[in-house]
């Protein structure tokens, strides 16, 4: 297959060194973008050198331009978007129509309003392409692909419950009675655990759109909107314009959590921030769980989605591990792309 991949930044390096570092004799890398320049080659790239060359040289960024590079060859090439960019996933269906498959590590085209959501699979099956997203929730766990198929095989999913962000699992899998929860967010930022603004992290949005993902797996017709979220943030967090500004704002109510830790410790119980679908409802919240919980031994920064399924009613069928991370992304994204091969 030929590979067109947008954004090299973390996850996309990290992809370009595994393609470098493995066997991928069958994947050949012919264009390489950014957001702002982009390498085209009739021939294959070197994934080692293509990131220095890229920065040497190149083209502005054109999206029609960078997909015209293959002419009127059908079947067997793959557009590779490792970026967070709206504007590119909104050029899915028109992607699909020009006969690539996607593969996407980027999770805003699978949040979007409902329609469009399923004009993208309407589209890949239509143009005989494929559209892959297992690294949308979880990175690198096989999440998606698990649910696909238990559904496949006719199991009905009864609820998904998750703890699926990497960042609030820690703060929360460390957090104690002793600490002031503003320092620990701040130490968690200093050592690259959240996003560059915090509140990008406490809001709990992420967490919705990976549950909504989830959740129209099952063919619930949801929207983002619909999903109850309850934010970590305090009043007034959204108003300030600095994180310096905001972190300091959040110190205001250490004390506040700090009861709400106590508390939970006497009970023996432990805090997870859990995004939950069951009967047709989304929520996303922070709770207070007991040990016969399968959430409450969580360490670190893992993630962990439970699926209770009419073939697993009693004890969920679970999944746990690195849910974030560039290296577990990126061979998420290449597990997909290996997939392509597979189905085209």
């Amino acid at each position: 297959i030929d590979l067109y991949l947008v954004g090299v930044g973390t996850v996309g390096n990290e992809l370009l060194s595994i393609l470098g570092e493995s066997n991928q004799d069958q994947i050949c890398l012919k264009g390489v973008a950014t957001s702002k320049k982009m390498l085209l080659s009739e021939s294959c790239f070197d994934p080692n050198k293509i990131g220095n060359k890229l920065k040497e040289s190149g083209d502005k960024f054109d999206l029609d331009e960078f997909l015209d590079n293959t002419g009127e060859q059908k079947g067997n090439k793959v557009f590779v978007d490792c970026t967070a960019s709206t504007a590119v996933s909104q050029k899915y269906t028109a992607i699909l129509d020009r006969g690539f498959s996607i593969v996407t590590a980027n999770k805003i085209a699978n949040t979007l309003d409902y329609g469009f959501y399923q004009s993208l699979r309407e589209n890949a099956s239509k143009n005989g392409v494929s559209f892959f997203y297992e690294a949308n929730v979880g990175a690198g766990l096989p999440v998606i692909s698990t649910m696909q198929n238990l559904l496949s095989t006719g199991d009905k999913i009864i609820s998904i419950e998750g703890v699926f962000s990497g960042t609030l699992s820690y703060l929360f899998n460390t957090l104690t009675a002793k600490m002031n929860f503003s320092e620990l967010v701040n130490n968690a930022k200093s050592n690259g655990f959240t996003e560059p603004d915090p509140r990008q992290d406490l809001n709990g949005l992420d967490v919705a759109r990976k549950l909504l993902i989830l959740a129209r797996e099952t063919g619930a017709e949801l929207e983002l909107e619909d999903i109850i979220v309850e934010s970590l943030l305090p009043t007034g967090s959204e108003s300030i314009d600095s994180v310096d500004g905001f972190l300091k704002h959040l110190g205001q109510f250490d004390g506040e959590m700090r009861v709400k830790v106590k508390e939970a410790e006497a009970q023996n119980k432990r805090f997870r921030f859990i995004g939950k679908y069951e009967d047709e409802n989304a929520s996303v919240s922070l709770q207070k769980i007991g040990r016969e919980h399968p959430f409450y031994e969580l360490q670190g920064s893992d993630n962990i989605i439970a699926f209770r399924t009419r073939r697993y009613p009693n004890q969920p069928l679970v999944i746990k591990g690195a849910g974030a991370g560039a290296a577990v992304t990126a061979a998420g994204v290449l597990g997909d792309i290996q997939q392509c091969l597979v189905s085209n």
